[in-house]
């Protein structure tokens, strides 16, 4: 349930995640993943979802803007459960490996943890192939991504 109580966040139809309106039950596909999506929990602070996936990665959509899923890989198995605390501090995440890691969020915020722990981007086929894009939007959010770590290049 998103904080303030206006929406859920889904994982539907398999690869699919769905944010729901409480109001009017309106459903709108959120992304889609390269594997089934097994948890979710919403960020009480930042707008932002994430999604455990059967394939052990977490998955971080942002609601602000049209940034695609940033994947972090969390476990050697499925993400079974994922919380977070009240004060949106700390994401514990469970999966079938039998491990449960608890990932800390610095005054940043947990995403700034993320990209500093990576300087990953799936390149635009990549995005393509695991997240189902289109060519359009796989080529502006790959370039988004590489432009997040100062790559101008891109």
């Amino acid at each position: 349930m998103e904080p303030a109580g206006d929406a859920l966040a889904v994982a539907g139809e398999g690869r699919t995640l769905i944010r729901v309106a409480a109001a009017t039950g309106v459903r709108t596909e959120l992304g889609r993943a390269s594997a089934a999506l097994t948890s979710v929990a919403w960020d009480p602070r930042d707008g932002w979802i994430v999604a455990g996936a059967a394939d052990g990665a977490l998955l971080f959509w942002s609601l602000q803007g049209d940034a695609g899923p940033e994947l972090l890989a969390g476990h050697g198995g499925g993400v079974n459960a994922l919380a977070y605390d009240a004060g949106g501090d700390r994401l514990a995440s469970a999966g079938v490996d039998g491990r449960v890691v608890v990932w800390p969020r610095p005054g940043e915020g947990l995403r700034a943890r993320l990209a500093a722990a990576t300087h990953a981007c799936l390149l635009p086929a990549e995005r393509r192939r695991h997240l189902g894009e289109a060519d359009d939007v796989a080529e502006a959010r790959a370039g988004a991504c590489e432009r997040s770590f100062g790559n101008s290049n891109y």
